[in-house]
């Protein structure tokens, strides 16, 4: 990314707060005060969030408020939650899909929220955030060594629900047996 455009950014990234709240059990993003999870839906905002996040002062302040975060609500997403936000966490999963699954519940999302797309488009957009995130100098994409890795490419969502829901019961009563008294 040119000088230009980093500058505003450097600029301003003290000025940037973002909190979660709930609404009617579905997470949303505050930034700033402001609710901007639809606005987070965009391909648009994925391909520039894979695009800044290859700057230190991106990634330091980011990883500053999801800690934050995390202080208030213990269960968090992200690309490198496991190994750069909270690598001391718990209970960790590295959940994965193919590209071409990933694409296509985006794109069924999308056409069910009645945005017009390209499945091709999305699918070219997933790989190349995949490679730029794998592949950036800075945290990358990459799993936890301690986490346990899900493909959900042929699970629906309550079964992929119901599988981390079973391995943090298991990881739970195996710690409690192995810290009694």
């Amino acid at each position: 990314i040119p000088t230009r455009e980093k500058e505003p950014l450097k600029s301003r990234i003290n000025e940037i707060n973002i909190d979660i709240s709930y609404k009617d059990g579905i997470q949303q993003l505050i930034l700033n005060g402001e609710n901007v999870t639809e606005e987070l839906n965009s391909e648009e905002v994925g391909r520039e969030a894979s695009r800044v996040s290859q700057f230190a002062f991106v990634r330091l302040k980011l990883v500053k408020l999801q800690q934050e975060i995390a202080k208030k609500q213990p269960v968090m997403d992200g690309r490198d939650i496991g190994t750069k936000v909270l690598p001391g966490a718990f209970f960790k999963i590295f959940m994965t899909a193919s590209s071409s699954v990933r694409a296509k519940r985006r794109y069924d999302e999308l056409i069910a929220r009645g945005v017009e797309c390209d499945y091709n488009t999305i699918l070219s957009d997933i790989e190349h955030r995949d490679y730029e995130d794998e592949n950036r100098e800075l945290a990358p994409l990459k799993q936890a060594s301690d986490a346990i890795v899900i493909d959900t490419s042929d699970m629906t969502i309550e079964e992929a629900s119901d599988k981390i829901t079973e391995l943090f019961i298991n990881k739970k009563e195996e710690y409690e047996r192995n810290h009694k008294g």
